[in-house]
């Protein structure tokens, strides 16, 4: 492996797959990398980007749990968290104002166990952002209008039942107008997408969604409730978890995930639905032998998919990361990063797990 791609856990690269050296993962010359898996990624207002996840230094910069990176790959400075954030950064979003909603299962200095916090854009712990969920979050998403959507694992926020679907208001505060005395999901949440007409993609582990049977992806109204128009029951949805989801161009949705099946029909970890929830049956049958774990549609179409997999269509040694056709078939490149990949478009606001359309899971 060259240089490069030993500045582990991060890289960046060109159109054709192959690595942009001028990123220097790691930030250090004598080719010290990052101590531990990015989980979570963002790129702010100017190009810097925001990592999360269970490392503890940046090169041989102590960074735990959260650092920002000048556009070269380079440590910002000027984004210092005072008190340590311990593991379990799952999920991060950038405000317009470059402050980042964080989202996950970590501590947080001598706070103890936090699940969603905001920082100031120095890092600094923003006290006026008012969210206690009282469990995991595993998904962060930022509408237009400011205000956040969370997924996770959670049952009440801020003292009120909320079942692992919330949304907050700019302060944090609970926005009760969203999910107000509906059910919620019966499983976890692990990621989201706000729709171009504004309503909501959410996809996990869940088999109900306000009591109503929906397979692991459901589509939720601006108020929360159920998009009845978007029904995939078992004879349409997929038989497995979904970690991804994202809208294409033509209001079709992609998921990815860990099913075999949608609609007893073969297809594997990536599908397409038409707008109705219902599979795309012009989509072409995909065959992924590991779960796909995020992706991200570029403005040309192409999809880029991560995750555990090491063979796309047949193809063998396209390990953790691929690029895909609009139609899935054939890959259009091949790396192989030295772990599982996780995924940013910088396309569109909202998203998966970090603002900005970055997809995919976090565990």
């Amino acid at each position: 492996m060259d240089g490069s791609r030993n500045a582990a856990c991060l890289a960046r690269l060109f159109p054709d797959g192959t690595v942009d050296t001028s990123f220097v993962a790691g930030n250090s010359a004598s080719g010290a990398s990052i101590s531990g898996t990015v989980s979570t990624l963002a790129v702010d207002s100017v190009g810097r980007v925001v990592i999360g996840g269970p490392f503890t230094t940046y090169g041989n910069i102590s960074r735990a749990g959260i650092a920002r990176l000048e556009s070269n790959g380079t440590i910002d400075g000027g984004f210092v968290v005072t008190n340590a954030i311990t593991s379990g950064v799952l999920a991060l979003a950038v405000q317009t104002n470059d402050a980042v909603v964080i989202g996950g299962t970590f501590n947080y200095g001598n706070y103890g166990p936090s699940w969603n916090v905001r920082l100031n854009p120095d890092g600094t712990m923003d006290t006026s952002f008012a969210s206690y969920p009282n469990g995991a979050v595993y998904a962060v998403a930022i509408q237009p209008d400011g205000r956040i959507l969370i997924g996770g694992t959670f049952t009440t926020v801020n003292g009120a039942p909320r079942y692992r679907i919330a949304r907050l208001n700019g302060d944090g505060s609970l926005d009760t107008t969203f999910q107000y005395n509906m059910a919620g999901c019966s499983g976890t949440v692990r990621c989201i997408e706000v729709q171009t007409d504004g309503k909501i993609l959410i996809g996990g582990d869940f088999t109900s969604v306000n009591y109503a049977t929906r397979y692991y992806v459901a589509r939720l109204n601006t108020d929360g409730s159920l998009d009845t128009n978007f029904n995939n029951s078992y004879s349409g949805g997929p038989n497995g978890s979904v970690y991804a989801v994202a809208e294409q161009a033509n209001g079709c949705v992609l998921i990815g995930g860990n099913f075999s099946e949608i609609g007893y029909a073969a297809m594997s970890r990536v599908a397409r639905l038409y707008t109705d929830g219902t599979r795309d049956t012009s989509f072409t049958n995909s065959w992924i032998n590991s779960t796909v774990e995020s992706l991200a549609i570029q403005n040309d179409g192409r999809v880029l998919i991560g995750g555990t997999f090491t063979s796309v269509n047949f193809t063998n040694n396209v390990s953790y990361l691929a690029r895909l056709y609009g139609d899935l078939y054939p890959p259009q490149f091949v790396t192989q990063p030295g772990g599982n990949a996780n995924l940013y478009d910088g396309s569109a606001n909202g998203g998966s797990r970090g603002g900005n359309r970055f997809l995919g899971r976090d565990d």
